[in-house]
């Protein structure tokens, strides 16, 4: 009787911590995403900048051996499934986790054998690292024999931001050209 009558206490902090997060945020406001003002080749640039586009969103860096450019060539591959149209609505960008290897030129040289309007972007490491966690992106220097030709082992997602400028949706690595280029055509779809 007893312990009926006072398990009800026991609901208390787990009512307390499905409220809270780490960062003191409300559950609507800790989902992945947000903005961010970043150095292309050609001057700073800002996720409002392309409002009214949808945005495919990609973490990597310029000296990735196998899995950036494996991604990129996927995510350039369904863009181009897209109509003419589409294509035009569409502006693929991916930000470095390396900003102390990947220079704004060095990015928008190597973004560019990918696909021709891809923008590359970088940034302090302290504002890369913000960004990532924003997004959910894991990522750490891995040593190698060679103090300069460390690897970056990171997360590898493929983030679909709405015209709107927020999250509509995200895809793992191992997603196929056809569904990148089908949730492209979804979010395209969406008036805002």
């Amino acid at each position: 009787m007893i312990t009926r009558k006072y398990s009800f206490l026991l609901l208390i902090p787990v009512l307390i911590l499905a409220g809270c997060n780490s960062d003191n945020q409300s559950a609507n406001e800790s989902s992945p995403g947000g903005t961010f003002t970043l150095e292309s080749a050609t001057g700073n640039v800002s996720l409002s900048d392309f409002q009214g586009k949808v945005v495919i969103l990609y973490f990597g860096y310029t000296s990735c051996p196998d899995i950036c450019p494996t991604s990129l060539i996927t995510l350039a591959s369904a863009i181009k499934l897209l109509d003419d149209e589409d294509k035009k609505h569409v502006q693929p960008v991916m930000i470095s986790l390396d900003p102390e290897r990947d220079s704004p030129e060095k990015l928008k040289q190597y973004v560019s054998h990918f696909y021709p309007n891809m923008i590359g972007l970088t940034g302090s490491q302290e504002d890369i690292r913000r960004i990532a966690k924003n997004y959910r992106i894991n990522f750490r220097k891995k040593s190698t024999e060679s103090s300069i030709n460390y690897l970056v082992d990171h997360s590898s997602v493929y983030f679909i931001i709405g015209r709107d400028g927020k999250l509509f949706t995200h895809l793992l690595y191992d997603a196929t050209l056809e569904e990148i280029a089908e949730k492209i055509e979804h979010a395209l779809s969406v008036q805002t």
